[in-house]
């Protein structure tokens, strides 16, 4: 439940071959690279739960689905693959120290995003060798690369 959905569903789009670049386009010519973070998006376990337009959460899925095709571009699937296993893997006991006391029993998806936000970026160091802000750096220099190639 704290894998962020850049990865579950970037991957889920990998999968089904589904990558809308006129939306990454269309973001990259009104707002450019500054406007998402990478690490913001880390914290979320889910797309378009306070997005009225659905404007922020096409764009979240088409960044995270070219996201997931960079990482196995670049890293192969199998690394990638080891990546996305590595959030089950993470140990309870380092979960457990993240989430607030006395919660009764009930865990929002708000605190689980900010467990996947701390958890993340060791996790992508560990498999890519990379801190998050290497990675979105190299990864959004490859994505305008990609779309000046398509232009």
């Amino acid at each position: 439940p704290f894998t962020p959905a850049w990865v579950s569903e970037g991957a889920a789009m990998y999968y089904t071959d589904d990558f809308p670049l006129p939306v990454l386009a269309d973001w990259l010519a009104r707002d450019g690279t500054e406007s998402l973070s990478l690490d913001e998006l880390s914290a979320l376990n889910s797309f378009g739960a306070r997005d009225e337009t659905e404007e922020h959460t096409a764009l979240h899925y088409a960044y995270s689905a070219y996201l997931v095709r960079y990482l196995i571009d670049t890293y192969g699937e199998e690394a990638f693959l080891r990546f996305y296993d590595s959030y089950a893997a993470v140990p309870i006991e380092e979960v457990n120290a993240q989430l607030p006391r006395n919660v009764g029993g009930v865990i929002d998806n708000e605190t689980l995003g900010r467990v996947a936000r701390q958890i993340t970026p060791g996790l992508v160091r560990e498999s890519f060798g990379i801190d998050l802000a290497t990675l979105e750096e190299r990864f959004e220099s490859w994505l305008v690369e990609l779309l000046d190639d398509r232009s």
